[in-house]
């Protein structure tokens, strides 16, 4: 025979805050629920207060820092942080389609676009990477980082610009 539990444990309880007393049972304040993903993926965002600069990720910042490194080797040039493209042009009451890269520079005499991600792609980037591929300014890198460096985890270049 199990003991119900008395009137003062449960007033206790209820006070602490983890269920409320309601006809001598016990009821949980929230109904438990699955939480979504996290919008971020957890990244850790990185202020370079010298710089006044902000960076939505140690991933991304790491990766600018090595492109400073480039440039000043001489491998790149007319390094540009967070350019904004624009995919598709503003249509009547339609807005327009835009991508904010992490950089733009020249290389090789060629104008490369890089974002980095170091985790899976949502759906909105996929829709930018396929639009890329129609309107896009120029080669697209998404690089990752593999070990102590980085590798190119998909690259798209636009159908007009593609060298055959």
């Amino acid at each position: 025979m199990t003991s119900r539990p008395d009137q003062s444990y449960l007033d206790a309880l209820a006070k602490r805050g983890g269920a409320r007393v309601q006809n001598s049972s016990l009821v949980r304040k929230k109904p438990l629920r699955r939480s979504s993903p996290p919008k971020n993926f957890r990244a850790k965002p990185v202020y370079d207060i010298e710089k006044g600069e902000y960076h939505a990720s140690k991933a991304e910042y790491a990766r600018w820092q090595a492109l400073l490194l480039l440039e000043q080797a001489g491998e790149i040039s007319d390094l540009e942080r967070q350019p904004v493209v624009v995919l598709v042009e503003r249509r009547g009451k339609a807005r327009a389609i835009s991508w904010r890269l992490d950089a733009r520079y020249v290389e090789d005499g060629a104008v490369i676009h890089e974002d980095t991600k170091p985790r899976p792609f949502t759906p909105r980037e996929q829709l930018l990477m396929r639009l890329w591929t129609h309107f896009g300014p120029g080669p697209l890198r998404i690089v990752e980082r593999k070990g102590r460096g980085w590798a190119v985890k998909r690259m798209v270049v636009p159908e007009n610009r593609a060298t055959k």
